[in-house]
């Protein structure tokens, strides 16, 4: 039938681990805060969450923030910097 839509013998990032910021902020909105609430509860602006999620979204090879979630807390072998 052809070959499989994904891959997951090797991962994305793995030359690119996620920072501990970027990682925050993906569990927080894995819990459904907002950019501007995730910013109050780490003590920066709303621009920049939005900025660690958009730089964890490129290392992870993710469309968006819940396939980057999906892609950090569903796959074991994501690693953090």
């Amino acid at each position: 039938m052809g070959e499989p839509i994904f891959h997951f013998d090797k991962p994305f990032f793995e030359d690119r681990p996620l920072t501990q910021r970027e990682v925050e902020s993906l569990w927080l909105a894995a819990h459904g805060f907002t950019d501007p609430q995730i910013g109050l509860k780490l003590g920066i602006s709303g621009q920049t969450v939005k900025n660690y999620l958009q730089n964890a979204r490129i290392k992870l090879g993710a469309n968006n923030t819940a396939h980057a979630v999906f892609l950090r807390y569903c796959r074991p072998e994501v690693t953090t910097a």
